[in-house]
């Protein structure tokens, strides 16, 4: 039962994966390694058929009940799934809130109908044929052949899991950054509005030591100007700090992202172009920019 399972995931996670390829291939002429690990696999594609295989085999008869129940179970596995992602990496990997009758961004009416038919045509058509298959290909062989798998699958998603927590520190860096680099232009800013208030009183007290006054006011006008004068020397001196941290900012924004991507990071940003981190939303959109051809992209897109 368990080696017959093992063999039915790791099948329909390739077949799945060869079904996103084609589909993203078909949408941006090029080919794109979909799916969250490196290898060709979508995991979720396995899981979702090894629990309609065991759950729907008995109505597999019935077309009706086979496609209701496909798409109940496929779609509450893509929003189960999406959710725990959100959760456990911070990022939204996929979003149909651009898609009618969606349910929060994580499933949609669309492609819950495409995941039913597909199971039906799986079901009807694919099932019988891997069956098949498998009950002719030796035990031993076929529990090598699970054991390398599995090895490989979970050596990938330690490599997959290191490579989105690198992305994540990468993205927590950047949005770090900018607030303080934001922080220390508004401070700039203050100062700069301290000076034209300080010089429009200047200028006031200055003209008012001209006018005819007795020599008390003209002496106590005379030491509100060298106060005046005193704070502006001060708010030059901060301004010339502040100056000096913004500069130190915007060389260490730009040190970092002079930093390329790795390889596995720009896979997992093609792979899921919907992809958005929740908490840092503005950063992660800034390194996405970075991706290799990203600007023409958007440039085509801005065409279109």
């Amino acid at each position: 039962m368990i080696y017959t399972y093992a063999f039915y995931f790791f099948i329909y996670a390739f077949l799945g994966w060869c079904t996103e390829v084609t589909y993203a291939a078909l949408e941006t002429g090029t080919f794109v390694n979909r799916g969250f690990l490196n290898g060709p696999v979508c995991p979720i594609y396995g899981c979702g058929m090894c629990i309609v295989i065991t759950l729907l085999t008995p109505l597999s008869a019935n077309l009706f009940f086979l496609f209701a129940g496909a798409m109940a179970l496929t779609t509450g596995l893509e929003w189960l799934t999406g959710f725990l992602m959100e959760k456990l990496f911070h990022e939204r990997w996929w979003d149909y809130t651009d898609e009618h009758f969606n349910v929060g961004g994580y499933i949609c009416l669309k492609f819950s109908l495409l995941w039913g038919f597909g199971c039906v045509f799986v079901m009807r058509i694919i099932q019988p044929i891997v069956a098949f298959g498998i009950s002719l290909l030796p035990v031993t062989a076929g529990t090598v052949l699970l054991i390398a798998c599995s090895a490989g699958m979970i050596a990938d998603l330690s490599v997959t899991s290191a490579t989105v927590a690198g992305l994540n520190k990468r993205i927590r860096a950047v949005d770090s950054l900018s607030k303080s680099i934001r922080k220390v232009s508004d401070g700039i800013g203050t100062l700069v509005s301290g000076d034209a208030l300080l010089v429009t009183k200047a200028m006031s007290e200055n003209g008012a030591l001209f006018t005819e006054q007795s020599e008390a006011d003209k002496a106590a006008l005379a030491e509100k100007k060298e106060s005046v004068v005193s704070a502006a020397s001060a708010i030059a001196e901060k301004k010339d700090d502040v100056t000096g941290a913004l500069a130190e900012k915007l060389a260490a924004q730009s040190e970092l992202f002079s930093m390329k991507l790795t390889l596995g990071q720009r896979r997992i940003m093609r792979a899921f172009p919907k992809m958005r981190s929740i908490p840092y939303k503005e950063a992660f959109e800034t390194l996405r920019r970075k991706l290799p051809g990203k600007k023409k992209d958007d440039e085509d897109g801005r065409a279109a």
